[in-house]
């Protein structure tokens, strides 16, 4: 599912508020680890591709969004291989909340930002 855009300032609120989810089940897979990181990102589907290759050579957000100029984002969920951790598998934030069943309520955020 395709959501806005999100401002730098959104993006790393919504990004502070999961923090929590780190180390909680990513997939139903026994192919990935848990939730390794939640990070903003780059909101276009190549950007955040060239995010995350990016990302899982250095594992450091702020270094591998380095590239980006533009001026939308976004927040990514990572999980990496069971069996090389190097390869990293990612969905966005919201789309992560929808398929564990975790009620994203924007007035409920400990960082609102609307």
């Amino acid at each position: 599912m395709k959501h806005d855009p999100l401002t730098l300032q959104e993006a790393q609120a919504l990004c502070k508020d999961f923090q929590h989810l780190a180390g909680q089940p990513y997939a139903q897979s026994a192919s990935w680890t848990p939730v390794i990181s939640v990070v903003v990102t780059p909101y276009e589907d190549i950007n955040k591709w060239i995010f995350s290759r990016y990302y899982a050579e250095s594992r450091n957000a702020l270094n591998a969004l380095s590239f980006y100029k533009e001026h939308q984002y976004d927040v990514l969920v990572f999980s990496a291989s069971t069996t090389n951790p190097k390869w990293l598998t990612y969905t966005d934030l919201r789309s992560y909340l929808a398929t564990h069943n975790i009620p994203f309520d924007i007035t409920q955020l400990q960082h609102s930002f609307r």
